[in-house]
Formats: structure tokens, C-alpha cells, sequence
């Protein structure tokens, strides 16, 4: 993705014009790039952060001649990736196995719980060995499930659907069956 992408996005999600559009992404780099300068830390919480590091001067060597140099101290600006970035990039994560799953209780309420092993779960809720919620809500019957991800982002969907309304659970998950 590259500047212009990224315009073209904006204008199409937040419905502005093109000279806005811009007018964001330039005031976004911007900053950036004035709070790099200044030696300031810049974080995007879960995607990424930047900072400068120093280098003190040393002695180095011309790959030509092999003779050797003195390289002057410098200031380069460094890319480290976040945490939900890393886990969403690497699709072979192993740990990407839990998923959200709804289900509605005996009294017609529903629960939102998390899981890396669904079958073995719904047997304990139904067991009355589940959640506590669940313990004297039994049977249990599964409404749906969101797809796989991992342990962080299947803990905040979960949370984030528990403080909804119940008409809009079901909707929310995302869910399949």
C-alpha cells in the first residue's frame, strides 16, 4: 500500500473529499516525522512503533579497499512492529486457534464465551462443569462461532460483545452456523 492507497481510502470510509483526504494523511506523516526529528517516541498502539536510535562514531571499513574509516555518529530512525500486527501477519501462528462462540441457555439468555477446544466446552457447560453463569442454565444450545484468532484478540471480542444488547450478539461475532 502505498500514499496514494492509502488517500483513496480514507476518502472512500470517512466520505471526504480528496483534498481532505489529503490533508489528513499529510497532517498524520507530518507529526510523524516532526516528533522522529525531535527524538520523540511514536506509538500506534497494537500496529507499530518508531524511534531514533543514536550511533556513537567508529571506525569502519571501505568495502572496496578494505582501508579503513572513521564513520561519523548519526541518527537513524528504527520500525519495531506490535504485537497484533506480528500475530496478524504470521497466518501460520500456531496460537490462532481460540475462537468466541455464543450460545443461548435453558432460560432463553445468551452467553458469550472464549474457547480453543469447542466440543470439549459445550460438553462442560452442558455438564453443568462450564462458566458459572451457565451451571444452572443447562442445557446449553451453540447459536455460533467467530472464526479463529488468537488467545488477546478472542479475549477482547468476547469482552466487547458482553457489554452489548443481546439482539446485537449474534451479529457482532461475525458468526458462522
Amino acid at each position: 500500500m502505498n500514499k496514494l492507497e492509502l488517500i483513496s481510502i480514507l476518502r472512500q470510509q470517512a466520505d471526504l473529499s480528496k483534498q481532505d483526504a489529503v490533508a489528513v494523511i499529510e497532517l498524520f506523516f507530518d507529526r510523524m516525522a516532526s516528533a522522529l526529528a525531535r527524538g520523540d517516541r511514536v506509538e500506534i498502539r497494537g500496529l507499530c512503533s518508531f524511534y531514533v536510535k543514536t550511533y556513537k562514531d567508529y571506525i569502519g571499513r571501505n568495502p572496496k579497499t578494505g582501508e579503513k574509516v572513521k564513520i561519523a555518529p548519526k541518527k537513524l530512525p528504527f520500525f519495531k512492529a506490535g504485537k497484533e500486527l506480528k500475530e496478524r501477519v504470521d497466518i501460520s501462528n500456531p496460537d490462532k486457534n481460540w475462537i468466541v462462540y455464543l450460545v443461548r441457555c435453558a432460560d432463553q439468555s445468551l452467553y458469550c464465551g472464549i474457547t480453543n477446544n469447542l466440543e470439549k466446552r459445550l460438553e462442560a457447560h452442558n455438564l453443568g462443569k462450564g462458566a458459572k453463569y451457565t451451571r444452572y442454565r443447562i442445557p446449553v444450545e451453540l447459536l455460533g462461532t467467530s472464526a479463529e484468532m488468537t488467545k488477546s484478540e478472542a479475549l477482547k471480542l468476547e469482552l466487547r460483545i458482553k457489554r452489548m444488547p443481546a439482539d446485537r450478539k449474534r451479529v457482532e461475532i461475525g458468526m458462522t452456523g
